[in-house]
């Protein structure tokens, strides 16, 4: 996994992050866990990271299934992705 995601770096299908639901669920069992005994702490934790794990290659998943749509149908509608401008900061 990257280290970090910048602003003005793209999401691409190769690269995983957490998103805010995902940090939520993380935090969540850490609350929850602070209260139990080590055994029932580990089942938290791994619940919890059973979850996000699922859902990071769901959104992989759908970050390919989504893009791929989108750029098959754009010829359609007259846009030649290869003549696109690039959004993406040019740094020396």
């Amino acid at each position: 996994m990257p280290e970090s995601i910048s602003d003005s770096e793209k999401k691409t299908t190769e690269s995983l992050y957490l998103t805010v639901e995902q940090v939520r669920t993380a935090a969540s069992a850490w609350v929850e866990a602070q209260s139990r005994h080590s055994a029932a702490r580990r089942g938290i934790y791994q619940d919890a990271a059973e979850k996000i794990a699922y859902h990071q290659v769901h959104n992989q998943q759908s970050r390919i299934f989504h893009t791929r749509t989108t750029v098959a149908g754009l010829p359609a509608m007259g846009i030649d992705v290869d003549q696109l401008p690039s959004c993406i900061p040019k740094y020396p």
